[in-house]
């Protein structure tokens, strides 16, 4: 037993990007199919942005959520431009916390939309500080987009902060 908890502390501490990896990965493709949705279904979208207490800006922030979903999903989602794609989602979920959920904490649907936001806010966040290695670097393919190097997931994460 002793040896098998010593193996998994050795695999961990040389796989210590996995984690951030598989956050990216999530957070990509996840925020793809939300611009999709969001994109096929736009009265949902203009719903949530009039019943919002949003201050008032000059445009519609719609084709910035949907184009930033979108981009930015996939940039998460192929490992490219991680920090950066993951730092242009936090405007938009900050924004649904505060102004499009925060407010109306009444029924389920609010609080599972608040908690959703607050979870894909903090996942951004770590992102942004850690990074999420990128595909080049995953595949050994040479250096990622970031200058990462090959093997980037056996190394430590890098933290901006």
């Amino acid at each position: 037993m002793k040896r098998f908890i010593s193996e998994c502390q050795k695999w961990v501490e040389t796989h210590s990007m996995v984690p951030l990896t598989v956050v990216r990965v999530y957070l990509g493709v996840g925020l793809f199919i939300k611009g999709i949705y969001f994109l096929q279904n736009r009265e949902v979208l203009d719903a949530i942005l009039a019943s919002a207490s949003l201050p008032q800006v000059p445009f519609s922030v719609a084709p910035y959520i949907i184009g930033a979903h979108l981009v930015g999903g996939l940039l998460l989602a192929a490992g490219l431009f991680t920090r950066l794609a993951a730092f242009l989602q936090m405007p938009i979920f900050y924004g649904a916390i505060a102004y499009a959920y925060a407010g109306q904490m009444t029924t389920l649907e609010a609080r599972q939309g608040f908690e959703f936001a607050g979870l894909m806010f903090f996942l951004s966040g770590l992102l942004v500080a850690f990074g999420g290695d990128s595909v080049g670097a995953v595949l050994g393919a040479g250096p990622g987009p970031l200058g990462h190097s090959r093997g980037a997931l056996h190394s430590k994460p890098q933290c901006i902060l």
